[in-house]
């Protein structure tokens, strides 16, 4: 295409030699004035009038023209959202938070970010933000409608214009860009913004003192409560969220030298702002330390006996009566998944399992923990149960009937809560355990799975 040859007027500086050599070729860049034929040879962009310029400039300069990634065109960048949106949900089983439709836009962060104030300017709406309260993170919802036996909530997605009209955006805690979210009849730029508890509870007493009907009645929600009553993919989007909004209320302090951090590329990072300008990096001397948005791998398993139809389950002290559910516990450093389930269900039952295969995940938004269901293969004949009383109760074998039954009365609402029962299914133990019940391990341990 087309580049005015001003451009090139700055990018007169060596690049070196430790540059990646023979990645990228250039094609013709040409004006009306001149013509550029470069290659890529020894570290260095090379041009017919023997001039050295710094690749890094040209890439830099060139994207910031047309206002895209460099190197992806249009058309490409279209194809890569098409695939991410079919992949989503493709390789999970379709349970609360697992599926998060955004388009999360990190390859273009660095060029646009927008402002939730931005939309709320101009009025047309493509603007939207999810509030949450500073305590315990809770979402505003609107309520079901009276007289509606369901009384389902549904996410309030809110303008910038809306929220000013109620008072809460006076002073946000945090402000999160989470993305695109494209539909068939509309797409919006997506937020996520933490707001202090008296701003909430002025919003919600304000709305529900009020007989205008374009005030909507509101009320605060905790995303756990919500996650079973909404679709799938608004508990995606709640989980995506409330994850990184938290992540942000946690690191707002440097790791490496105690002072403060600042968000930045929409709350993708945050940067220790010791001894740094406001405008750019320039002091040497400075920590100027970045952190990133981390999530915590959990790993979560249901043993079943070889030869024979049974499932180890445990139960922890703090839990209610009759509640059993897979053992569970984080990754260490240094550990691969079958490496944790193996450590994990040694210390809490006192087997050792032989196999473990990978079943599912589900990003856990408390506080920000991604879960990874496995079943693992013990030989019920050769170990013997030995619980850890400091965290687990009890462990007991289930036959496969006998979980068939626990998951009745986990998903029925008539359950008086004496009865065993599993976790609800909001959660992937859930799922692992009706897995089990379904036969779905036999066709895990094959002739193809690998020895521990």
């Amino acid at each position: 295409r087309p580049i005015n040859a001003n451009v090139f007027r700055y990018m007169r500086r060596p690049l070196p030699s430790s540059s990646l050599d023979g990645v990228i070729h250039f094609g013709v860049l040409g004006t009306s004035r001149l013509m550029y034929r470069t290659s890529w040879v020894g570290g260095s962009v090379k041009w017919t009038n023997s001039k050295r310029y710094a690749l890094c400039d040209l890439v830099h300069r060139t994207a910031c023209l047309y206002r895209r990634p460099f190197g992806i065109s249009h058309s490409v960048e279209k194809s890569r959202e098409k695939s991410a949106e079919a992949l989503v949900g493709r390789y999970s089983i379709m349970q609360a938070y697992s599926k998060c439709p955004i388009n999360r836009r990190n390859n273009s962060r660095h060029q646009f970010v927008p402002g939730w104030n931005t939309g709320g300017v101009d009025g047309d709406g493509t603007f939207r933000a999810l509030i949450f309260s500073e305590t315990k993170f809770g979402v505003l919802v609107i309520p079901g409608t009276p007289g509606d036996d369901a009384q389902t909530p549904s996410l309030k997605w809110w303008t910038f214009a809306e929220a000013a009209q109620l008072g809460l955006v006076v002073d946000p805690i945090q402000e999160v860009y989470l993305g695109e979210w494209a539909r068939d009849d509309y797409s919006w730029q997506c937020f996520a913004v933490l707001v202090t508890h008296d701003a909430v509870t002025s919003a919600t007493m304000n709305t529900a003192g009020s007989g205008s009907p374009s005030h909507e009645i509101l009320r605060v929600m905790d995303v756990r409560s919500i996650a079973a009553m909404i679709p799938v993919e608004d508990s995606g989007v709640l989980a995506y969220a409330r994850s990184v909004l938290e992540w942000h209320t946690r690191h707002r302090f440097c790791g490496s030298c105690g002072s403060e951090t600042r968000s930045e590329l929409g709350g993708s990072r945050r940067r220790c702002i010791r001894n740094l300008s406001s405008d750019a990096i320039s002091s040497v001397s400075g920590c100027q330390g970045m952190w990133f948005p981390r999530t915590d791998p959990v790993i979560i398993v249901v043993c079943v006996e070889a030869g024979t139809d049974r499932a180890l389950l445990g139960r922890s002290p703090a839990w209610p009566p009759g509640l059993f559910s897979a053992l569970a516990g984080f990754m260490e450093h240094g550990e691969t998944i079958e490496g944790a389930v193996a450590r994990e269900v040694e210390e809490e039952a006192g087997v050792v399992p032989s196999d473990v295969r990978y079943f599912a995940s589900q990003p856990w938004p408390f506080p920000y923990s991604l879960m990874i269901a496995c079943f693992a293969m013990v030989d019920g004949a050769e170990n013997t149960l030995c619980p850890d009383k400091d965290e687990i109760e009890e462990v007991r074998w289930f036959s496969r009937a006998e979980v068939t039954e626990m998951i009745r009365s986990s998903e029925s609402t008539k359950s008086d809560g004496s009865s065993l029962r599993v976790p609800p299914p909001l959660a992937i133990a859930h799922h692992l355990c009706l897995a089990f019940a379904k036969g779905e391990p036999i066709s895990r341990f094959g002739n193809s799975a690998a020895k521990m």
